[in-house]
């Protein structure tokens, strides 16, 4: 059964106008087939099959995370160093399932058993070479119970290298996933026994991602529902008791987060003979990759028989109009994304100074700066979150989007 609100308009915002609430359905499809990426203004940008892919590899500059497809029923074992790789047995073998970190895209279930500093769980990070290399054999399942022996070997020069084969003596595949070649997109998804990593990501940005995940619900209890991920470019914050959800309450500015099960799979609850209803006094306020910020609450939900998501979201307020984007860029950021406290660096080239501007998802500028040369660093105290940096001279004036984990 699905539990629907009478939509009520919010007629005031912080820019003073009223704005109506925008109904929205989309669906997963049946048994939660299919990945859908959704952004705030636009909607569904992209979907793509869950089935297709076992593996999947962080490729943001920084990133080191190896995930796994638990959602489609994949399990991972940590079975032992390296030089085991030749007497894997899995008949043999019991362990420890691994499981993917609940609230950050930073640790997959292949990151697990790190010690948070250079030993990233699959392997250990040289901080010379700059080079992670594989000191670990795992034994993966797939949904059709077939068992596999997985190594990452190395990230080198931003490229995955991953060996793996079957267990019962089948063929070796060695495979390269290069960053270069997902530019502007989170992970490259990989199934065991493939030429070639696949992009199902879209190339629009989103805030987020509807699919089927294996979640903790409890006391290490983990059981496959649905969920809404959050893009590591947005954040979010949750308000409850609200007589109208589509209108009462205010955002805490400071009480944002970016975790990425924040908004998660407890926006309905199942009630064995009941079906699905969904929290009536709740709404999300959300803080999108495009600058603008929404309120979203969810109206309805059909579960794994339809895969139906419904919501009706609210501007609250728009991207500042102070930023804007040029395509002719003369100035470049990085890293990015970059870690909080990390030096930020900008770089230009054809004028003699340049302003900096940092604005936050909540569209304050937090840091303005003025620089004669043509290398300047930014704060280093900015927290997580998404920004804009904002940089104009006589003849130029651009808008970069600045992530920090």
């Amino acid at each position: 059964m699905k539990h629907f609100w009478t939509l009520i308009a919010l007629f005031v915002s912080l820019h003073s106008f009223s704005q109506d609430v925008v109904n929205d359905t989309f669906s997963m499809e049946p048994g939660y087939a299919n990945m859908v990426f959704y952004n705030m203004s636009d909607g569904v940008v992209g979907t793509a099959p869950l089935a297709n892919w076992h593996i999947a590899f962080d490729v943001a500059p920084m990133g080191s995370s190896i995930r796994i497809n638990g959602g489609m029923g994949v399990n991972l074992y940590e079975y032992g160093d390296a030089d085991t790789w030749d007497n894997v047995d899995a008949s043999s073998f019991s362990g420890t399932a691994l499981y993917n970190d609940q609230t950050s895209w930073a640790a997959g279930a292949f990151n697990q058993n790190g010690d948070g500093g250079f030993d990233l769980g699959w392997g250990d990070y040289n901080v010379v070479t700059h080079v992670v290399t594989g000191d670990k054999v795992y034994l993966l399942q797939n949904l059709d119970g077939d068992w596999f022996k997985v190594q990452p070997q190395s990230l080198a020069s931003g490229v995955y290298t991953l060996r793996s084969a079957p267990v019962d003596g089948g063929d070796e595949t060695v495979v390269t996933v290069n960053k270069d070649d997902y530019e502007g997109k989170n992970f490259a998804y990989y199934t065991l026994g493939a030429a070639a990593a696949e992009d199902l990501e879209p190339n629009e940005a989103w805030d987020f991602m509807f699919t089927r995940y294996m979640e903790d619900l409890g006391d290490n209890y983990y059981y496959g529902v649905a969920v809404a991920h959050m893009s590591p470019a947005t954040s979010v914050q949750q308000l409850d008791g609200l007589g109208d959800p589509f209108a009462d309450g205010e955002a805490d500015p400071d009480a944002f987060v970016t975790k990425t099960n924040e908004v998660g799979h407890d926006w309905k609850e199942y009630q064995f003979g009941a079906g699905y209803t969904l929290a009536s006094d709740r709404c999300y306020i959300v803080n999108s990759v495009s600058g603008e910020q929404w309120r979203m609450v969810f109206t309805g939900f059909g579960g794994t028989t339809d895969g139906i998501v419904e919501l009706g979201k609210v501007l609250e307020t728009a991207a500042p109009s102070s930023v804007f984007e040029n395509t002719n860029e003369t100035a470049k950021l990085y890293p990015n994304p970059a870690t909080a406290g990390q030096p930020i660096q900008v770089e230009w080239a054809g004028v003699d100074q340049m302003t900096i501007q940092i604005v936050d998802a909540m569209g304050r500028t937090v840091q303005t700066l003025q620089s004669p040369s043509f290398r300047t660093t930014l704060s280093t105290g900015l927290p997580s979150g998404w920004y804009r940096v904002v940089t104009s001279s006589d003849q130029d004036r651009q808008s970069h989007t600045l992530i920090v984990h």
